[in-house]
C-alpha cells in the first residue's frame, strides 16, 4: 500500500517505548487505523465464550473482531523529534491538530548525562507532520516519568505526580502549561506586572522605615 499524508488523518497515534529485545529505548512513531473493510461486530455468546476464543489469531476485544492497519511513518515526519524514551506520556490538544509527548526516561542517558529523566514538552503537528520546539518560560518542573499529563483546553496542559531518580512528585505540586500565539506575551506581561508591584512594595518599605 502506498503512503501518503492525506492516509494519516485519522487512528491512534503511539510512540516510543522500550524494546526488551534489544534493551534500548525507541524514537519511533506508529499510527494505528481501523481496518473498516474488514472489520466485523461479532456476538459472543456468554455460554460458549470459551470455545469461541479458541483457535482465534485475531484480536478480541469484548466480543469485537479488530483489524488494524500499522503504519510506521516516522520518515513521513519533518523536524528534530523527541530523544528515545519510555514511561513518557501523551496526549492530543487543539481538536487533535497536535500530538504532546511529555517527560520519560531513557536510561542510556546516565552516561553522559548523570540523568535518566526529561522535562521536555514535544509537539508533532499532525496536519503537516512536523516536530516543533517548545521553549518553557516560568517556573521549569522536574523531569519525571509515569506523570499524568491532562490536556485542559486548546492550549492548557496539567502535569500531576510521577518520579525520577532522587524522589516521587509531591501530591501538592500540580503545574500548568500555557501554550499558544500569545502565551509567551501574556507571560512577560504578568512578569513584568509582578516585577512593578514587588518595586511599589519595597518603595513603602523603605519610606514606611
Amino acid at each position: 500500500m502506498g503512503l501518503r499524508q492525506s492516509n494519516f488523518k485519522y487512528g491512534l497515534f503511539i510512540f516510543g517505548g522500550y524494546s526488551s529485545a534489544t534493551d534500548t529505548c525507541l524514537d519511533d512513531l506508529w499510527l494505528l487505523q481501523p481496518n473498516t473493510k474488514s472489520n466485523e461486530t461479532i456476538v459472543v455468546d456468554n455460554q460458549d465464550q470459551k470455545s469461541f476464543y479458541k483457535d482465534r489469531d485475531s484480536a478480541y476485544i469484548m466480543g469485537y473482531n479488530i483489524h488494524l492497519f500499522a503504519f510506521n511513518i516516522s520518515k513521513h515526519t519533518r523536524g528534530r523529534g523527541p530523544v528515545a524514551r519510555y514511561a513518557h506520556q501523551s496526549c492530543v490538544i487543539s481538536k487533535g491538530k497536535y500530538l504532546v509527548i511529555s517527560g520519560g526516561r531513557n536510561n542510556g542517558l546516565y552516561k553522559t548525562m548523570g540523568n535518566i529523566a526529561f522535562n521536555d514538552i514535544n509537539l508533532l503537528n499532525t496536519q503537516t507532520f512536523e516536530w516543533e520546539t517548545i521553549v518553557m518560560y516560568g517556573q521549569i518542573p522536574m523531569s519525571r516519568w509515569n506523570h499524568c499529563l491532562v490536556p485542559v483546553d486548546d492550549d492548557r496542559l496539567l502535569i500531576f505526580g510521577g518520579l525520577n531518580m532522587s524522589t516521587y512528585m509531591h501530591s501538592s505540586n500540580l503545574w500548568v502549561f500555557e501554550l499558544g500565539e500569545y502565551a509567551v506575551e501574556n507571560f512577560l506581561a504578568k512578569a513584568n506586572q509582578n516585577y512593578t508591584d514587588l518595586q511599589a512594595k519595597v518603595k513603602q518599605l523603605q519610606q514606611a522605615a
